[in-house]
């Protein structure tokens, strides 16, 4: 049997298109993902990101420089 990735030609892709078709997806995904209820660990986790972020807003990244890490790294 073939893997979703070689059954849709995922698998021939680059990095970089595999990137953009995740990026694409997860787009996709916006409104059914809005109607999902977080978990209590969840939600004191994003309450800990967001309180680090306002006491550290210098170590936040914008998604560019972000990408531009991730893509360093390979």
């Amino acid at each position: 049997m073939f893997s979703k990735m070689q059954q849709y030609g995922i698998d021939k892709l680059s990095d970089e298109e595999k990137l953009g078709l995740v990026e694409e997806i997860w787009e996709s995904m916006e409104e059914p993902v809005k109607g999902m209820p977080l978990t209590e660990a969840q939600k004191q986790e994003l309450d800990r990101r967001v309180a680090h972020y306002e006491a550290h807003p210098e170590s936040a990244l914008t998604w560019d420089e972000l990408k531009q890490r991730v893509r360093a790294k390979r």
